[in-house]
């Protein structure tokens, strides 16, 4: 998961117009399935603001950070516009009894009103949001919950979805060589189960190309660091600066920090497997990318 600034980010003001016409058309609709057929007719005004947000925020899914994974991005409503689905106890069940109990399940109509709205749009790879997520938006058992008569809840409420626009929420996250996505160490059982439902819902672990994808980077780190390692060591035994063995360990803090770099695929997954190396260098760099 990568962290998206949206402070950077402003929708042009053609995007806003059109934006602002079909809240208020939707706005207007006396029933559920007028509602619902507006939006289905209307869908180009989301998609379009796609395609800025991919000119402003590189072709990358926000959840899987990687663009060859999953198929091609869609502009993903954060909450789903038309209904919400219930969560089951399969649904959860990597959460474990303990975390399921905070865990409120119940469906509930849809955020139409935030169809068109900005702040609920996402890019995320079609794997994740058509097959995966899907209308799934749980929220703490003791959230407050929007609704058509109560619409400016919503901004009170307390998902259970990681929200990567959020940088505490990226920050919750770490990947392992296995390719898993998992909660970082010392979170509170909310926070973990933010984590492994997200993770779960989304298929984050389940998908195979991705999960090999992050192997591969995770593979390249580790032999990336070795590289640094036998440099430092051999020139430790030869007492004296060696310049050929000094470029080594140069070159693979290069090609260490290149896969740190924001738009490489999988970044995040380069700084998890720095950020667990006993190596302080190692973990400085991760904090430089």
């Amino acid at each position: 998961m990568r962290h998206i600034d949206i402070a950077t980010f402003t929708p042009s003001t053609e995007w806003q117009e059109k934006a602002k016409k079909a809240t208020d058309d939707v706005l207007a609709k006396a029933t559920s399935k007028e509602r619902v057929d507006y939006l289905k007719k209307h869908s180009g005004v989301w998609k379009a603001l796609g395609k800025e947000l991919i000119a402003h925020f590189g072709n990358k899914c926000w959840y899987t950070d990687a663009s060859n994974y999953g198929a091609r991005l869609d502009v993903e409503h954060f909450r789903p516009k038309a209904k919400t689905l219930q969560l089951t106890e399969e649904d959860c069940k990597e959460a474990g009894d303990n975390l399921l109990l905070k865990l409120p399940v119940f469906g509930r109509d849809g955020y139409w009103w935030l169809a068109f709205d900005a702040e609920n749009l996402l890019l995320c790879a079609q794997v994740m949001n058509r097959e995966e997520k899907r209308n799934f938006f749980p929220l703490h058992k003791d959230s407050p919950v929007a609704s058509e008569t109560n619409k400016a809840a919503w901004r009170s409420e307390i998902p259970v979805f990681l929200d990567p626009r959020n940088l505490d929420d990226v920050c919750l996250v770490t990947y392992d060589e296995t390719g898993g996505m998992r909660p970082r160490s010392g979170l509170t059982a909310w926070e973990q189960l933010r984590v492994v439902i997200t993770n779960e819902v989304f298929g984050l672990s389940r998908f195979q190309p991705l999960t090999e994808g992050r192997q591969r980077t995770w593979q390249a780190c580790t032999s990336l660091i070795e590289k640094y390692i036998r440099a430092a060591a051999k020139q430790r035994q030869e007492g004296i600066p060696n310049p050929v063995l000094q470029q080594e360990k140069n070159d693979a803090l290069l090609s260490l920090k290149k896969l740190l770099h924001p738009d490489e695929p999988l970044a995040t997954v380069a700084a998890s497997c720095l950020n667990n190396s006993p190596y302080e260098w190692a973990r400085v760099l991760a904090s430089h990318p």
